[in-house]
């Protein structure tokens, strides 16, 4: 395999300056030649699902008998390589660099850049494969737009707070409804982000939005002081205010992610 790809003259374009913006950059040949003893899926199988590079080490612990460690983010394709079993088709995949960081899904891709919304990228590779229109700012997609900034809110607060588990969900869905004896949510003291282990919160102002990582919906409410809320309290939920609140979220992620590397182009990188 490699690290990255090359423009290799698309769009008249060569080496890799346009980073995680292009499909062809990110794109890498992920080639497996499995031990015989392993019996492995007949030779010479193509997969045209999506697969990543950290994908790697969890698959070489499979094969080698060994234990993953919980805290290791790709997923193990040992079912696949020997047993013949099927890959997720709409994994959403992720690519970063230190100001833009993106995520792929059912050939869908967004580009999130640090802090320049006039450097995102939103492409529609089914109906584009040439990337020729970047939908970002065309508000037609906002629901769009929304769906990919979730996935990679939660790849980054993952990477941030680590992976949750089930009985997570059911202490903040328990918050959320004021239920099981729970107290209900309390609004964060103050902007950006904060997480609460299956979900984030993200403050914007007086209005605090809450991000479930295993359910689609959001979760927007009024902050007062010290107020706490529950689900009968949430406001109607405004597209617009949610994309602009995910994009504070995002830019918040990235600082936290990157507190070095992620500094104003002014003053250099260690």
């Amino acid at each position: 395999t490699a690290d990255h790809g090359d423009q290799a003259g698309y769009q008249g374009l060569y080496d890799k300056d346009l980073g995680c913006h292009s499909r062809e950059i990110m794109s890498v040949p992920f080639i497996i030649r499995p031990a015989p003893c392993l019996n492995a899926s007949p030779a010479g199988r193509q997969c045209q699902e999506p697969v990543e590079l950290v994908d790697l080490f969890p698959t070489l612990c499979a094969l080698n008998g060994l234990e993953t460690p919980a805290a290791v983010e790709g997923r193990n394709l040992e079912p696949a390589l020997v047993r013949g079993e099927a890959l997720d088709p709409s994994r959403p995949v992720f690519c970063e660099k230190y100001r833009v960081k993106s995520v792929t899904r059912n050939n869908w891709q967004l580009s999130f850049a640090w802090e320049i919304p006039e450097e995102c990228l939103l492409i529609n590779y089914a109906d584009d494969p040439w990337a020729t229109r970047n939908l970002y700012m065309d508000d037609t997609w906002i629901e769009k737009r929304i769906e990919l900034k979730k996935e990679l809110f939660m790849f980054l607060m993952r990477r941030l707070h680590g992976p949750y588990t089930p009985s997570d969900a059911d202490y903040f869905l328990d918050k959320l409804n004021g239920r099981n004896g729970r107290l209900p949510l309390l609004c964060p003291p103050v902007e950006g982000v904060s997480s609460y282990r299956s979900a984030g919160a993200i403050r914007q102002g007086n209005i605090v939005m809450y991000v479930p990582y295993f359910e689609p919906d959001f979760h927007l409410f009024t902050c007062k002081g010290k107020s706490y809320h529950t689900l009968a309290d949430a406001l109607p939920r405004d597209p617009v205010r949610v994309d602009s609140i995910l994009d504070d979220g995002l830019n918040d992620c990235f600082l936290k992610v990157h507190p070095i590397a992620v500094i104003p182009s002014g003053f250099g990188a260690l």
